[in-house]
């Protein structure tokens, strides 16, 4: 999927699922949010598991292996949420759905009360909206949320250090790499390696270190990574019961 689809189709997850009136995200959808609580910059998810229910989870932009857990429910467009890290209550948000219709954004505005009663301003905006499973939010893969997203992070560990090796073994062939609005097709492991060195330049790891390997968007294509950089898909092979990940599609 080249980048221009990728947004395409993230911009799709919007409209077709609800007009702006309507509070996100919709019953059985991820909505994926990003803004600020108090000075820190956090990513926080919600899933609407039915009308009454929400749960979810958010962490600091800047401490991405502390998950707060977020269990509460929806009323009157607010929303009502409780943080727990390690089973310890941290505190509980409370976010009104505001729609701007200049930028044409779906925003939550609110604040979060710690349990000391220290109290925070809290900014988010909905960056996506996906369609799965509390377990799974990747509905289109086998396994779980976690393993999708722990092989995300192997990827760009493996690019981080330049593992030639582990990245041509995880990558499903012919591999689709798209060079700007040009589509290359890598047809097996060999040619892979001849291109390598031309596909990950500086510039494209420097793009991968800012990626997080979590909450990520999905449609059809498999999980995608970052703006849709790498595309995670399973292999060709794979059942409900016997299932590896692959690389399917690089976007440079």
């Amino acid at each position: 999927m080249t980048l221009k689809k990728f947004f395409l189709a993230t911009a799709f997850s919007y409209s077709f699922a609800a007009p702006a009136q309507q509070c996100m995200p919709d019953i059985n959808f991820w909505g994926d949010f990003k803004g600020r609580l108090g000075e820190r910059e956090i990513a926080l998810s919600v899933y609407k598991v039915n009308a009454e229910l929400l749960m979810g989870n958010y962490r600091y932009i800047d401490d991405e292996k502390n998950v707060f857990a977020l269990t509460g429910s929806p009323k009157d467009c607010t929303y009502y949420l409780e943080a727990v890290s390690d089973t310890k209550a941290a505190g509980k948000f409370v976010l009104s759905y505001t729609y701007d219709k200049v930028k044409k954004e779906d925003n939550y505005k609110g604040n979060f009360t710690t349990t000391d009663n220290k109290k925070s301003i809290v900014t988010l905006q909905l960056n996506s909206m996906v369609g799965g499973t509390l377990t799974q939010r990747y509905g289109e893969l086998f396994g779980t949320t976690q393993e999708v997203d722990s092989f995300a992070a192997k990827i760009k560990t493996a690019l981080i250090n330049n593992d030639k090796n582990w990245l041509i073994e995880h990558c499903r062939y012919p591999l689709s790499v798209y060079v700007g609005r040009k589509a290359v097709t890598i047809k097996d492991k060999q040619v892979f390696v001849l291109n390598y060195n031309k596909f990950f330049t500086s510039a494209y790891i420097n793009k991968i270190k800012k990626i997080n390997c979590y909450n990520m968007f999905s449609n059809q294509d498999g999980a995608g990574m970052g703006n849709g950089q790498i595309w995670i898909n399973q292999t060709l092979t794979s059942t409900t019961d016997n299932y590896k990940y692959c690389i399917r599609t690089i976007n440079l």
